[in-house]
């Protein structure tokens, strides 16, 4: 909604320092729901679903090893 109303400016504030036209984007209900169905597909929860069993390994660099092999739940 801010970016669809033409950011702080489009909102009538005073923003200086703002890189956004001011001109507001009039997107439709539709295109704002396409927008957010996009960004949903890009978030990347796999960090979240699934914890890795070891930490990488670095092969060259002994003072990077200084740690525990395995990750403790």
């Amino acid at each position: 909604d801010f970016y669809n109303r033409g950011g702080g400016i489009g909102l009538g504030l005073e923003v200086p320092h703002q890189t956004l036209p001011d001109a507001a984007l009039d997107l439709n209900e539709r295109e704002i729901s396409d927008l957010v169905a996009f960004i949903h597909a890009l978030t990347d929860t796999t960090g979240l679903t699934r914890r890795p069993t070891q930490l990488p390994a670095f092969p060259g660099k002994p003072e990077w090893q200084n740690r525990l092999e395995k990750i403790k739940p």
